[in-house]
């Protein structure tokens, strides 16, 4: 179950047993890192256990707060908590109890006592990558080859317009592509976005309107005009 509302109107009234969680590249850098929590307690499985959980990002170390902790842990003066951030590595699982440590400092994955919630926790954690098509595994020069076939960026179709009375209805065959539109005397300022188009477009006398459609990844579509 993915994009539960948990208020408001469309608050869904399935209990959710589980969330999860992904990390990937972190900028210049890449890592591999699932999760998995239910109400009590998180999994982590590490896919580069010999990566370091500290990342050297050019743009964090900028920062005068961690010069400061770089400097500390060079010095060894951090303390056994404070320097568990830049271990060397880290361990192919970790399941920490939420409700007793939240900082998740102590790793309970190979504590006898806890089994059976790091097998509950694990199998759910596989389970959802294969419902999602986990990617991670997929380097990520093969993927762009796999999106985009000969290096070729693809392109979101064209919006389709429909006249409906005294009303347009738009559309796009591109899956996943969302559609936006102007209003030439209202939006045609520099400065304002396209409107996002959730229902029919009610049509006015003298009407005019921009409409374009654009799929996240995909190039735009041409802007196409309409008028009354």
């Amino acid at each position: 179950q993915q994009g539960m509302a948990f208020e408001g109107k469309f608050k869904s009234h399935n209990r959710r047993l589980y969330i999860h969680a992904a990390a990937d590249r972190f900028d210049e850098h890449y890592d591999m890192i699932r999760a998995v929590r239910d109400k009590r307690y998180k999994y982590l499985k590490n896919y580069n256990p010999g990566k370091p959980y500290y990342l050297p990002l050019e743009y964090r170390e900028k920062m005068n707060t961690m010069k400061e902790l770089i400097r500390l842990n060079k010095e060894g003066d951090l303390n056994h908590i404070q320097s568990q951030w830049f271990r060397l590595s880290k361990p192919e699982e970790e399941l920490f109890d939420i409700s007793s440590d939240p900082h998740e400092l102590y790793n309970l994955a190979h504590n006898p006592n806890y089994r059976d919630k790091l097998i509950e926790l694990r199998t759910e954690c596989g389970k959802w990558m294969n419902e999602i098509n986990d990617k991670g595994l997929i380097p990520e020069k093969d993927l762009i080859k796999k999106f985009w076939p000969n290096k070729t960026q693809p392109v979101t179709e064209n919006p389709i317009i429909r006249r409906d009375g005294n009303s347009i209805l738009l559309s796009c065959k591109t899956e996943g592509a969302s559609i936006g539109y102007k209003l030439r005397k209202e939006d045609m300022f520099p400065w304002k976005g396209w409107r996002p188009y959730k229902t029919p477009i009610e049509l006015n006398k003298d009407v005019e309107i921009q409409i374009i459609a654009h799929r996240i990844g995909f190039l735009p579509s041409d802007i196409l005009d309409f008028k009354q």
